[in-house]
């Protein structure tokens, strides 16, 4: 049991490469289909709520556009890079509306998205989601997540280990070494697989 619990929590260990303690919004991140990301100077997460809009909209919003923006591609005899200025303003009006930007940001420009899963939370990390923003040079950035079902999750869970340990000491009435054995009680934190709930995040960024 203990070599097992080892084993995994050595493949637990290798999945902490360096370059993971970014948020998923920035690891996840695609631009929009024509678009170079020139970043700017690094905000503080302060700076980054001031600068970037952060809302969220219901799934079933972005869902309807996702479905129209894969119907304008299946249909279209050239990829989007090369859609005529007309259909790309037509998704552009379709996006805004969608992402409920037709008052605060009626002209906003696509910059990217990011999509993940996860079984951490039914919730953004918002401040992390305005700092990924700012990243970009965003001004706007709404996100939706929607339930997908259940997953495995990896959890950390301290255990208890018992056992015998030995002790050396000199017995002056015999001239020689003895052993004594005693009890021993350490911690140790072990990886713990459960089921949990997974959600699919969404997040759209514009300028």
């Amino acid at each position: 049991m203990l070599s097992r619990l080892l084993a995994i929590a050595t493949v637990v260990a290798a999945l902490a490469l360096p370059g993971c303690n970014q948020s998923a919004w920035t690891s996840t991140f695609e631009p929009a289909p024509g678009v170079t990301i020139t970043k700017p100077a690094t905000t503080s997460g302060a700076e980054a709520r001031r600068a970037v809009r952060v809302s969220r909209v219901p799934y079933e919003r972005i869902a309807a556009y996702l479905d129209a923006e894969r119907q304008a591609m299946i249909n279209a005899d050239v990829p989007p890079t090369q859609w005529p200025e007309s259909q790309r303003q037509q998704m552009a009006t379709m996006l805004v509306r969608q992402l409920q930007l037709t008052t605060d940001a009626p002209n906003a420009r696509l910059l990217g998205r990011s999509t993940f899963t996860t079984t951490d939370s039914d919730r953004a990390d918002e401040a992390d989601l305005a700092q990924a923003a700012a990243a970009i040079g965003a001004t706007h950035a709404v996100w939706a997540s929607r339930h997908i079902g259940q997953a495995d999750r990896v959890d950390r869970e301290t255990v208890f280990i018992d056992r015998w340990d030995t002790n050396s000491f000199y017995d002056p009435a015999t001239g020689r070494y003895r052993q004594s054995v005693f009890p021993d009680r350490s911690t140790a934190s072990v990886p713990v697989v459960r089921r949990a709930d997974q959600y699919e995040f969404i997040a759209f960024f514009l300028r």
